[in-house]
């Protein structure tokens, strides 16, 4: 995917439940010209997920380029 197609990056965030427990989780979603890219989903506090989502789009470049 050529960097000019990326138009913007986002973090969805949506509830699941498991065990009686409702989890918070975290996804990095690229917008690009041809769709949306979903990628690097992850648990965590919401301080934490800025950082968590530029280093999973960071790694997804390194490792597929």
């Amino acid at each position: 995917m050529p960097i000019a197609a990326i138009q913007n990056i986002d973090i969805a965030q949506e509830w699941r439940s498991s065990r009686g427990r409702r989890n918070r989780v975290f996804q990095v979603q690229l917008q690009t010209t041809g769709g949306t890219v979903r990628f690097g989903e992850f648990e965590g506090g919401a301080a934490q997920h800025q950082q968590i989502a530029t280093q999973a789009v960071i790694r997804a470049f390194r490792d597929n380029t």
